[in-house]
């Protein structure tokens, strides 16, 4: 998020606004100084603490993306898959869920194996 600077704005009282800890304000716009702040145009907001972003949003994105990794890895034992982008593929278009993502690496892999292959 972009903030356009106006004469009266403050380090301050942008990170009160925005809910952004006045430290990572500067640090983000590169600010060593609160008086360096009247010759910015903009002052970028970071995209965590941007007032619509909600905590309790963030923790539900990373819940996900950790379940998604243990479902992958849980994958990957359950069948020796040693590639996970082979995995994230297997569990994405499984139809049955993720016993039927493994059923079906399992039959591919008898079938390579029917055919000569590694």
């Amino acid at each position: 998020m972009v903030h356009f600077v106006r004469p009266t704005d403050t380090m301050a009282g942008l990170s009160l606004r925005y809910g952004v800890p006045l430290a990572v304000l500067r640090s983000h716009n590169r600010l060593f100084a609160d008086s360096l702040l009247p010759a910015r145009r903009t002052v970028a907001i970071p995209a965590g603490h941007c007032a619509g972003a909600s905590a309790s949003t963030a923790a539900a994105a990373a819940a996900e993306d950790s379940g998604r990794r243990a479902r992958v890895k849980r994958f990957q034992l359950r069948t020796t898959c040693v590639d996970a982008r082979m995995a994230e593929a297997y569990l994405a278009s499984a139809a049955g869920g993720f016993e039927g993502a493994v059923t079906q690496y399992l039959e591919d892999e008898e079938w390579v194996r029917e055919q000569g292959g590694p």
